[in-house]
Parts: structure tokens; C-alpha cells; sequence
């Protein structure tokens, strides 16, 4: 039940219900794998993202402007700024050292 929870509440970001002002943006860490859908959004393992109840996954997340991902490449560590209002997106991409812990889904 707990999944199905999380996955509606993906959705419900994602298409913009959400309706909670203070939850307008949050940092997340992950691995950058690949850009997707002609770069509107890329496939990144993230680690958990207790705010919105989220375990560590891999997925696609879309990003604001394609620029973002310039110059990224598979397996560089990200810090990434989402955006959950109007819609969950990505707004900012920061490379972090190669040697940061992640913890991420096996």
C-alpha cells in the first residue's frame, strides 16, 4: 500500500496537484545516468527524498531547461534542486566531488 501511496503522490506532483506552498524546492543527491526525451528530462539514481516519502530509486526526472545537462557525464555525482510547484522538476544541477558517498538503491 505504502508503494502505491508513493506513486500516486509522484503523480500527483509530477502533474501538478500538489498544494502544499512550503514544499516548493528540495535537494536531492544521485548519479547521473543519461539525458532523455530529446533532454527534457534525465535518468538519475537518486537517494531517498524523505520529503516526499520517496526510497532511493532510479528514474527520470524532467528538467526546467535543457541546459542543465550539458556536460554531464554517466556516473557523475549530482546534487539536484527540485522544483515541486507547479509541477516536480529539476531547476539546478550541481556536480559533486567523485568521491561522495551516495546512497543509493542496489
Amino acid at each position: 500500500m505504502r508503494t502505491a501511496s508513493r506513486l500516486a503522490l509522484l503523480l500527483a506532483l509530477t502533474l501538478g496537484g500538489c498544494t502544499d506552498p512550503t514544499s516548493d524546492a528540495l535537494v536531492v543527491r544521485g548519479e547521473y545516468r543519461s539525458t532523455v526525451y530529446d533532454g527534457a528530462a534525465m535518468m538519475v539514481s537518486h537517494e531517498a527524498i524523505p520529503a516526499l516519502e520517496m526510497p532511493a530509486m532510479q528514474m527520470s526526472l524532467p528538467v526546467g531547461e535543457a541546459e542543465l545537462l550539458e556536460g554531464l557525464q554517466p556516473g557523475d555525482k549530482v546534487a539536484l534542486t527540485l522544483q515541486t510547484e507547479p509541477r516536480l522538476r529539476i531547476v539546478g544541477v550541481e556536480r559533486l566531488a567523485p568521491e561522495t558517498p551516495l546512497e543509493l538503491a542496489p
